[in-house]
């Protein structure tokens, strides 16, 4: 249920993207929808697998990958 639910948020921000483009305010809000339904899918998998989850340190935002991503501005 919740993998068909993810499937459906991605299909909406894939064409509010095409229509709005990257960078609206629809398509941010659907991509954190999405990021909040795979976080829980995520969890239910370690859950049922019994690993632990680690969190990301706050310096791991400092990588090299990070600073090639271009931002869009939402506001």
């Amino acid at each position: 249920m919740l993998k068909e639910k993810m499937e459906a948020v991605r299909r909406k921000m894939e064409e509010a993207a095409k229509v709005l483009g990257l960078g609206h305010p629809k398509v941010y809000q659907l991509s954190r929808e999405l990021d909040q339904l795979h976080n829980q899918w995520e969890k239910e998998c370690a859950r049922r697998k019994s690993e632990k989850i680690y969190r990301i340190h706050p310096h791991a935002s400092q990588t090299k990958e990070r600073a090639q991503i271009k931002m869009y501005n939402v506001g």
